[in-house]
């Protein structure tokens, strides 16, 4: 018998942009490199929507090649670039992230006649009533919707009129092992590149300077804190758009001494090791890897109540949960975790274990399967994710 030859299945992967509000090492880099690198039974071709930015550095060092189609948010031009890239590649499956590739990507997939996926990692609090019936209409040209937490399959549901039958729960993942493994020795040169002292308390922040990821509030729980907690130091982590603000903000609480903004780091393990405790002070998350990181380093975590961390970590038992906005209770939190070693032990060795289903290995079986899902349905299933058939 003779066995048939099928092509193995090729996906484009458009995502809007990579460089947001002045920072380029950021979760949706993070996250899309590490599903990409990790692909390997199918043909993906990344393309951003945008032009090329500073994030590109990121994915030559990692030989991952992507294609930048140049266009603004709502171009009509990028529609006829999209369906090029389509066509030229051959696309079997669009796998769309954003708010200008869902919109443009998805009307292109149409015109040519492909299944698409869209993927929602950012719940818009701010969604005026134009894009909702946007997106309403919209949600025909939708195969089907991967929603990274709870919080982001409701707003796809509520806002986005997708249905819920639509709809596939895939958690973020990262690499475990580097954080799970985390080198002290590394942390302690960390902190002494920083010119913190081994014995310091030290509680970080990671986020670009954006006026969603709540600096504010940890710089002013920074200040309430400076009486009691004089040693203490409050490392910024990250780049962005409010850095000279938040630095003026620093200047003005007189806490120059006690904040440090330390940029881009390429090195989270060693960045996490060198923290006591770690902060998220966001308004509104959906499940950032930053925060998925620090639980797999073992780290004590606080977090506002701010959608989709909510849902990842239990208060009192992975972390601590506070309010948004609220530089008080921030300040509390942290004053009980340095009071109190041994609580912060407990729930960074707790937050480590259930950083376990996180494993990026999970996630990316549950789009491979996705995938095929969505192929076999307008069939083109491909011979490498399925047995070959004799004819």
């Amino acid at each position: 018998m003779v066995q048939r030859e099928m092509r193995r299945l090729r996906v484009l992967m458009l995502c809007d942009k990579f460089d947001y509000h002045g920072s380029y090492i950021n979760g949706p880099v993070r996250s899309t490199l590490s599903l990409v690198s990790r692909l390997q039974r199918f043909d993906v071709v990344l393309a951003v929507l945008r032009s090329r930015g500073l994030s590109d550095q990121v994915f030559r060092k990692e030989h991952i090649d992507v294609t930048y189609l140049g266009c603004s948010k709502f171009s009509p031009l990028a529609i006829i670039r999209i369906m090029k890239l389509i066509r030229n590649n051959a696309i079997d499956i669009v796998h769309l992230t954003g708010y200008g590739s869902t919109t443009l990507g998805r009307l292109a997939a149409r015109l040519c006649g492909k299944s698409v996926i869209i993927h929602e990692r950012w719940v818009d609090p701010h969604m005026n009533a134009l894009q909702r019936a946007l997106e309403r209409w919209l949600a025909r040209y939708t195969t089907k919707a991967i929603a990274i937490s709870d919080y982001a399959r409701t707003f796809l549901i509520a806002k986005k009129g997708i249905p819920k039958e639509r709809i596939v729960l895939i958690r973020n993942g990262i690499p475990l092992e580097p954080f799970h493994n985390g080198d002290q020795e590394a942390g302690r040169l960390k902190r002494q590149k920083w010119g913190i002292s081994a014995d310091a308390p030290v509680v970080g922040i990671v986020g670009m300077l954006h006026e969603n990821k709540g600096h504010r509030y940890f710089i002013e729980a920074a200040a309430l804190l400076k009486p009691s907690r004089p040693s203490a130091r409050f490392v910024v982590i990250g780049d962005g758009e409010l850095r000279a603000e938040l630095e003026r903000l620093v200047t003005q609480l007189n806490v120059t001494e006690h904040v440090m903004f330390v940029g881009h780091q390429d090195d989270m393990p060693a960045v996490l090791q060198a923290l006591d405790i770690w902060v998220m002070a966001s308004a509104s998350e959906t499940a950032p890897v930053s925060l998925l990181e620090a639980m797999a380093a073992g780290r004590a975590v606080i977090t506002t109540d701010c959608g989709g961390p909510s849902e990842i970590i239990r208060h009192g038992l992975t972390g601590l949960v506070v309010p948004v906005r609220h530089s008080r209770a921030i300040a509390d939190s942290i004053t009980y975790l340095l009071e109190n070693p041994a609580a912060r032990r407990v729930l960074g060795e707790n937050a480590r274990k259930d950083s376990k289903q996180y494993d990026i290995r999970v996630t990316v079986q549950a789009i491979e399967a996705l995938y095929e899902e969505v192929a076999a349905g307008a069939g083109q299933l491909s011979a490498s994710s399925q047995p070959n058939q004799p004819e």
